[in-house]
């Protein structure tokens, strides 16, 4: 275990809210925090250094445009679901 990160030092450093940290490690989709002491907990950094560069890779491996940002998805169009007078 390389040091320990705290919450406020992942969101800074990661851009994301407490909210979505939350929802990624509930879905495991992101490393698990463990308590350091009865009210705080951490997160070990090198399993969070290791998340960032597999969200990094995943990233490098999309496709691109010739702009070079990454390719939309395909186009789905929205259905309109209010009711429609004279039907």
């Amino acid at each position: 275990m390389a040091r320990l990160i705290r919450m406020s030092e992942v969101c800074r450093d990661s851009g994301l809210s407490k909210w979505t940290i939350n929802r990624l490690e509930a879905a495991g989709e992101f490393p698990k925090r463990f308590p350091i002491s009865a009210h705080a907990v951490a997160f070990d950094g090198d399993e969070y250094n290791a998340w960032k560069a597999e969200r990094k890779a995943a990233r490098m491996d999309e496709p691109r445009r010739r702009s070079g940002r990454p390719a939309r998805g395909p186009s789905v169009k929205r259905i309109d679901t209010r009711p429609h007078e004279g039907v």
